[in-house]
């Protein structure tokens, strides 16, 4: 006897996860590179006020930034210095890159770098002062995950639990199991669970997740 997965309600929920997978793998993809941005922003903030306090101007100072920068901030700097260099205002280079990486760190950093072009100031101070801003916000993001690891483990030990406990079930009654996927009640039975399951683990993810 099969398990019934050629049913309807079987083929939607693979119809489901094949479309969601792409779209997941490709969302983690950005975040993490966004992460990585943020963790690299403070350092790259300190540099540019070092090269501005050496004399430099700024368009050179963020020529050190794209060239001495690791991975994937100095693309962002490239990008910017590459514009600016083929006459694009700095003002619109700055806010189309806000856009992109939608960071209210770098956010900061563009105002500072903004302000200074048009008034002058001391932009190394200013500079300095948000990065150390940012360091400290960090700093307790990083405490935040740290106190909240175990429950986050917890939350995925609870998403994955159901499948488990039914492949467990199908060698106790195979029989009782096997309804659930070639009954139509019982295939809108897991169809639901799976849905319950998957939103109870989204909503704790969002609750653990620090948001400073």
């Amino acid at each position: 006897m099969g398990l019934g997965l050629d049913s309807p309600v079987f083929a939607a929920l693979l119809a489901v996860f094949l479309l969601a997978a792409p779209w997941y793998l490709l969302r983690r993809m950005a975040e993490r590179r966004h992460q990585r941005i943020e963790d690299q922003l403070a350092d790259a903030m300190v540099t540019l006020a070092n090269a501005v306090r050496a004399g430099l101007s700024l368009a050179q100072s963020m020529e050190i930034l794209a060239a001495q920068c690791p991975a994937p901030i100095n693309t962002e700097f490239q990008q910017i210095v590459g514009e600016y260099k083929l006459g694009k205002p700095l003002d619109r280079t700055l806010t189309e890159a806000k856009s992109r990486l939608k960071s209210e760190n770098f956010a900061l950093f563009a105002a500072a770098l903004l302000a200074s072009h048009e008034s002058g100031g001391r932009l190394n101070e200013t500079v300095e002062r948000i990065a150390q801003s940012v360091l400290e916000m960090q700093r307790l993001e990083r405490k935040i995950l740290s106190e909240t690891a175990q429950a986050r483990k917890s939350a995925v030990y609870m998403a994955l639990a159901p499948a488990f406990i039914l492949v467990a079930y199908y060698f106790v009654d195979p029989d009782n199991t096997r309804l659930l996927f070639r009954t139509v009640f019982g295939q809108c039975l897991l169809a639901l669970a799976v849905v319950f399951n998957v939103v109870a683990y989204l909503w704790a993810r969002a609750i653990l997740n620090p948001d400073i």
